[in-house]
């Protein structure tokens, strides 16, 4: 697309000490956000700011709260007073109804399903095209899988897929 690869991350605090100030993390995530949580630890540290990305193309309530360093991709929808935690992906197309809370280092991917209410824990990974029905709670590093329909709470560290979702 036409933008210059600077160099590795082994750069970062050369490129700081030259006055590189802003950084976009660039990277996504399979099932683990485990690297991307490291890479944003890592420039925050250096010092970068890593402000947060809105595509044009996307439905943002003036009522929700944005943090640092989330990135939202084209056709996403972000509804009333949920909250996006830092360094999260909201993926193309998919949907965060209203009063959620997402944690930090989430990872939602393309055409994923929020309901209202729900709580999204820190580093969870809700896979392409899942649905979280009203009021769940997905548990810190979670993993659901790609179509699935979860339609209770699931436990930190778990992973399920399916219709429903075990």
């Amino acid at each position: 697309m036409g933008i210059p690869v600077l160099g590795s991350d082994g750069m970062l605090e050369e490129l700081f000490s030259t006055g590189v100030r802003n950084v976009c993390i660039a990277v996504g995530s399979i099932k683990d956000n485990s690297k991307r949580k490291a890479l944003y630890e890592q420039v925050i540290k250096i010092g970068f700011v890593v402000p947060h990305f809105i595509h044009p193309k996307t439905i943002v309530s003036r009522k929700a709260q944005i943090a640092v360093a989330v990135q939202i991709m084209a056709g996403a929808i972000i509804q009333a007073e949920s909250i996006i935690g830092e360094n999260t992906i909201v993926n193309t197309g998919s949907i965060i109804e209203h009063d959620c809370i997402i944690g930090k280092h989430v990872h939602i991917c393309p055409g994923a399903i929020i309901s209202g209410g729900c709580e999204i824990g820190e580093g969870a990974f809700i896979g392409a095209s899942a649905t979280v029905i009203q009021g769940i709670k997905i548990g810190k590093d979670a993993v659901i899988g790609a179509g699935s329909v979860v339609i209770k709470d699931v436990p930190g560290g778990a992973i399920v897929k399916g219709v429903p979702a075990k």
